[in-house]
């Protein structure tokens, strides 16, 4: 069943690459808003045939999926298309890589969580790592890809987030309505910021292709690559599943210079190797 795990970590690797090509075509704006409809429309549709609907939410709990919409929508995936935009897929699938550090990190500090000593070193080495890549293009503060990556830590810190807020809504009513919801709650937020920010990009200049981007962003990416993933949980131990996600910068890296051209530095090399060494210390560790 490892061939699952490839596969799985195959579909985020791509969103990488068609993120980075249709965010220099189109608005970021516009893409987002697409993107969260198509994906929203698709776990609406899996609610109804599933007779899972919003009024199993209890009140008290309506706080906190309002919380996680506004997190993976509007600010997640805000940060995440303007981040691809002007840094590499490769710089922002390991900024991901780091989510599991973060995570840890906001374990500690809000749920009080004790860790060994192993643990604290993997992560101040995947920190480390980020450090060097956050400047692999010299101490230039100003530049696009020094935004670029820090916007992709801001993306992956923010998931973080949402994935400490989520675990226990994720236990109580299921990973895919809870992922649903949020997404919902998120694009119909996203929908009202979108009046106001108005790119004014006509639909009807959206090519085929790009539509066929779009519609594998929202309903490949968001919704098939996600049960891919649940489907090798049930399949296979999840502290192995977790490891696997270290291959996706990989595949990114390989992807990034095949689709574009873009050869990574010593000093990307040299923060990725880092980077996967200290989330796989950390994880080994945790468990």
């Amino acid at each position: 069943m490892y061939w699952l795990l490839i596969l799985q970590q195959l579909i985020p690797s791509t969103t990488h690459i068609v993120s980075k090509d249709i965010s220099g075509v189109l608005p970021v704006e516009l893409v987002l808003l697409i993107r969260a409809a198509i994906a929203s429309l698709v776990f609406f549709a899996w609610m109804i045939f599933s007779r899972q609907h919003f009024n199993r939410i209890e009140s008290k709990d309506w706080f906190k999926y309002l919380i996680l919409g506004a997190l993976n929508i509007p600010i997640n995936q805000m940060l995440f298309f303007n981040a691809v935009k002007l840094t590499s897929p490769a710089n922002l699938a390991l900024a991901y890589a780091l989510s599991p550090v973060f995570v840890l990190i906001l374990s500690k500090i809000f749920q009080k969580q004790s860790y060994s000593i192993a643990v604290s070193i993997g992560i101040a080495i995947a920190l480390i790592g980020s450090a060097i890549i956050q400047f692999e293009k010299g101490l230039t503060f100003a530049s696009e890809n020094f935004l670029g990556n820090l916007l992709a830590l801001g993306s992956s810190f923010t998931w973080s987030i949402y994935t400490i807020i989520g675990q226990n809504l994720v236990k109580k009513y299921g990973a895919i309505f809870s992922t649903g919801s949020s997404v919902i709650l998120g694009c119909l937020m996203f929908s009202i910021i979108f009046i106001f920010i108005n790119p004014e990009y006509p639909l009807s200049d959206i090519k085929s292709i790009q539509w066929i981007e779009l519609i594998y962003l929202g309903a490949g990416a968001s919704v098939f690559g996600y049960g891919l993933w649940f489907l090798a949980l049930r399949k296979i131990e999840a502290a192995k599943v977790a490891i696997f996600n270290n291959l996706q910068p990989i595949l990114t890296t390989i992807m990034s210079l095949i689709f574009f051209s873009i050869v990574p530095t010593i000093q990307f090399i040299m923060g990725g190797v880092l980077i996967i060494a200290g989330v796989v210390l950390a994880q080994l560790k945790n468990k």
